[in-house]
């Protein structure tokens, strides 16, 4: 099953059962301009007519649907901790910067290894490229046009890391980092916020990388 849910709200059979679980987080930026976006056309969430500005207000409240982004991902990381092997945290941009090594270890993970050949195959098919002319993933051609509104947005937009660039203000992420920073202090989850930081992640050891955001992450 696919959910969007906080852990709270999961069912504890699943919680407490033996089932595999696999948490995919975002970079809080990149997810609030993608969050921006679905909601101007998303139907069902009244088709947001406000300003960027407005919105990131918003979600930085924890106000939108689903709450804060540091409610909803760390008590999934702090889960992960205690219970690896049963939850694997990845980030949208591990995908993003070695798709293939993700599916071997998301394999791996459910313990049920991978030919070579296997792996390619599922990594071409899943690259957002192909997702994106999928029609059976882009809503594009299902009967749910009550909705989503796709003259406001495609379901499938870029699919990049770090398009916050080209919607924060220097204030605006300013005062995010600031808050991302009091929100994260401690909990060792690192978390990659523009391609630019894949050297720093290698460096690290890590799968995400850069937790804390510094000056030069400060400036847009």
């Amino acid at each position: 099953m696919a959910t969007h849910l906080p852990l709270p709200l999961i069912p504890k059979r699943l919680r407490q059962g033996k089932c595999k679980i696999i948490y995919v987080v975002r970079n809080p930026k990149d997810n609030a301009v993608s969050y921006y976006h679905h909601h101007r056309m998303s139907t069902f969430l009244g088709n947001y007519k406000g300003t960027w500005e407005d919105f990131l207000y918003l979600f930085m409240k924890g106000y939108l649907v689903y709450g804060s982004w540091f409610d909803h991902v760390l008590p999934y990381w702090r889960f992960q901790q205690d219970h690896p092997e049963r939850m694997l945290f990845i980030s949208f941009e591990d995908l993003k910067l070695d798709l293939s090594g993700m599916v071997a270890k998301i394999a791996s993970f459910l313990e049920r290894p991978l030919s070579a050949d296997a792996i390619d195959a599922i990594s071409n098919h899943c690259t957002f490229e192909q997702m994106k002319s999928n029609n059976m993933v882009n809503r594009e051609v299902l009967p749910i046009s009550d909705l989503f509104d796709m003259t406001q947005s495609k379901f499938m937009r870029k699919g990049i890391i770090g398009d916050w660039k080209n919607y924060f203000t220097e204030e605006q992420n300013i005062d995010f980092s600031k808050l991302y920073n009091e929100k994260m202090e401690g909990s060792g989850l690192e978390i990659i916020f523009d391609p630019e930081e894949i050297d720093n992640r290698n460096n690290n050891g890590g799968n995400v990388a850069n937790g804390k955001l510094d000056n030069m992450q400060s400036e847009t």
